[in-house]
């Protein structure tokens, strides 16, 4: 016995415990009619079409009795033909995108545009996906940057000239009042 047939024999032998009086005749013989009736549709939409008996929600059925064959087979193909019609409506959207013109306009200008766009959506997706590790290791980055730009503004030039301008004196001279070339008062 096959997977398909396994499944669709415990859909039958649900639905038909569920009603009273699901068994009557043969056993074999019903459920043979069953497996007849439903042999070549999907587990799938049987198990569903079951569902909806099972459920009460089949109008104009009457809940004493268990469907026949031919009236769960009529269900179980209509949820197939929904489906069918669903997947070619989906294919045939995916046709029509495909064969639509996607040229674009490939000027320096839409692409610098474009760039820019794309920089701003990557900037706030990482913004808002940001842990609080990654937040804190951005924040001491941020900082870093700052300071080398501080101290890159700030550094002193070490030629020789522009310390004497900006101090007043340059390394190795002796203090124009005393003579002292910093050396008195060392221990």
């Amino acid at each position: 016995m096959d997977k398909q047939t396994a499944e669709l024999l415990t859909i039958i032998n649900r639905l038909l415990a569920s009603f009273p009086g699901g068994g009557r005749g043969e056993a074999d013989d019903v459920i043979d009619g069953y497996l007849i009736g439903l042999g070549l549709l999907p587990v799938q939409f049987v198990a569903q079409a079951a569902q909806e008996y099972l459920a009460g929600a089949v109008p104009d059925h009457n809940m004493a009795f268990a469907p026949s064959p031919a009236q769960l087979g009529s269900r179980a193909r209509k949820h197939w033909h929904a489906f069918l019609d669903a997947e070619k409506r989906h294919k045939e959207a995916v046709l029509q995108i495909e064969a639509r013109d996607h040229s674009v306009d490939k000027t320096d200008e839409s692409r610098a545009r474009v760039k820019a766009k794309m920089e701003q959506a990557i900037n706030g997706l990482a913004q808002s996906m940001r842990t609080d590790d990654a937040k804190s290791a951005a924040d001491e980055k941020r900082k870093a940057d700052f300071a080398k730009r501080v101290d890159e503004r700030f550094r002193p030039d070490p030629d020789r000239s522009a310390t004497l301008e900006r101090l007043g004196f340059d390394v190795g001279d002796a203090d124009a009042d005393t003579g002292d070339w910093g050396q008195r008062g060392a221990a």
